[in-house]
């Protein structure tokens, strides 16, 4: 006979002890005495390098909400032989679960979002999978699992702390968006505040870059000197603003960037001849090193 056990750690040696019978039902004999046999397995590494990467809640529409994934390793993801669920864990009580499907290249990111229409609607682009359970308010946390879902499964990567409800805690993102930093590259089973950035007091659809992450973006200067407008602007997929995990060329335009409202990015350079400036109802937070 044989028995599969889910939920182990990676890399991890577990030991059994077996307890032979005969009979059965109400009948069956248990030995108990003696010397019992005895096994042991080690579970194999595992051997990839998915994290999540951004959680949205747009304050302007919330039915544009969505979770991106992001694979960092070498080597392409199978979700067809690699089991892979996004839970969401809503107020630190109930659960649901999505099992990721489709391939993920290395270096690619994934989208898992709320409403399919409402996210085209918002992005201008088709979400690579959709699920009513991509709901978080704000105070919901969200956690890959390796080999099952939240009860059956080993949890590797984390935003946000199991059964705890994120309201005045130090992960919450109402009405905003939680960007994974660019030097973080493997996943991490506990959330970790260093390893994240969550906008200043609101963000909007505009502030979201779903399907986008640690990019080098350029300045263009070429619609206005508005650093936080969408479009024309920047050299990013979609006119995407930068956010915390990109990293930033100013060089010479006919309008240089003038930054209106609390900004972040990973790094910025400011080429010779080009500036920057910050008005007095923006920042810019350099979180790189």
């Amino acid at each position: 006979a044989t028995h599969q056990f889910t939920g182990l750690t990676p890399n991890t040696a577990y030991y059994f002890k077996i307890y032979p019978y005969n009979g059965s039902g109400e009948s069956s004999n248990y030995k108990t005495d003696g010397t019992l046999p005895e096994a042991t397995a080690t579970t194999e590494m595992l051997d990839f390098d998915l994290i999540i990467t951004e959680v949205s809640d747009p304050q302007d529409n919330t039915d544009a909400r969505f979770v991106e994934i992001m694979n960092t390793g070498e080597t392409s993801i199978d979700f067809s032989t690699v089991t892979v669920y996004l839970s969401r864990q809503a107020n630190g009580e109930g659960w649901g679960d999505v099992l990721l499907t489709g391939t993920l290249a290395a270096g690619a990111t994934r989208v898992i979002a709320y409403n399919g229409t409402s996210y085209t609607s918002a992005y201008s682009l088709t979400a690579d999978q959709t699920s009513g359970n991509i709901t978080g308010s704000g105070n919901d946390g969200y956690f890959l699992y390796y080999g099952g879902n939240h009860s059956t499964g080993y949890k590797f990567d984390a935003y946000g702390v199991i059964d705890e409800d994120g309201t005045g805690m130090p992960w919450e993102y109402t009405d905003k968006k939680a960007v994974r930093k660019r030097n973080v590259t493997s996943p991490n089973p506990f959330w970790t505040a260093s390893e994240w950035e969550i906008s200043g007091s609101v963000a909007l659809v505009k502030d979201m870059t779903p399907a986008f992450h640690n990019g080098l973006v350029e300045w263009q200067g070429s619609t206005s000197t508005n650093w936080n407008t969408k479009g024309n602007n920047w050299n990013s997929p979609n006119g995407y603003i930068p956010d915390a995990s990109c990293i930033v060329t100013i060089p010479v335009k006919t309008f240089q960037p003038i930054i209106t409202e609390v900004s972040a990015c990973h790094q910025v350079e400011i080429q010779t001849g080009a500036s920057l400036s910050i008005q007095s109802t923006g920042s810019l937070k350099i979180v790189g090193p």
